[in-house]
């Protein structure tokens, strides 16, 4: 069987870059404000990360808590899906007092092993380094971030900008 390899691989590094993003722009957006004044930080312009993600050739679907796309099973058919890169911000899963997996609402949690063909995969939520490699074994590269307060409680810009940040350094580089 002669087969165009074209047909089957992406020459220009063309990535879906798939963003779920567990809070309601408001709240993300109030966690910004301390003592009522704005953190030195910028609030991550996620309009314009998809904007430079568009210039490098790339797209960046924004999936964020309130609208019917924000999902479970939209988030699994994201990690099944080639030259697709999967990033989550929100909340943390517990469970007898542990972090354990992903919380996508009341009653909708991912906890249990995905295999992924995604080459990045991002979570970012209270202590999602103790969870998401366990989650994601055969993930070629996960990013999570550390709590910074030593029990599990991190503040969502911290985790916003990071993910904001690794985001627009893949973007950017020739990976």
């Amino acid at each position: 069987m002669n087969m165009n390899p074209v047909n089957f691989v992406d020459p220009w590094g063309e990535k879906t870059i798939n963003l779920f993003i567990g809070f309601y722009e408001n709240e993300e957006q109030a966690c910004f404000k301390i003592d009522n004044f704005i953190k030195r930080i910028d609030y991550p312009k996620w309009k314009e990360l998809q904007t430079l993600a568009l210039s490098k050739g790339h797209t960046i679907n924004i999936f964020r808590k309130g609208d019917s796309a924000f999902s479970k099973e939209r988030f699994d058919n994201s990690l099944k899906t080639d030259d697709t890169w999967t990033f989550y911000i929100g909340h943390s899963n517990r469970y007898e007092g542990k972090y354990v997996g992903i919380a996508f609402g009341e009653g909708s949690y991912l906890t249990k092993i995905r295999t992924t063909t995604n080459e990045y995969v991002g979570v970012f939520g209270c202590s999602s380094s103790i969870y998401a490699k366990k989650i994601f074994p055969k993930a070629k590269w996960i990013f999570s971030i550390k709590d910074t307060d030593g029990n599990g409680k991190i503040r969502l810009y911290k985790a916003s900008y990071a993910a904001y940040n690794i985001l627009k350094y893949l973007i950017t580089t020739d990976r």
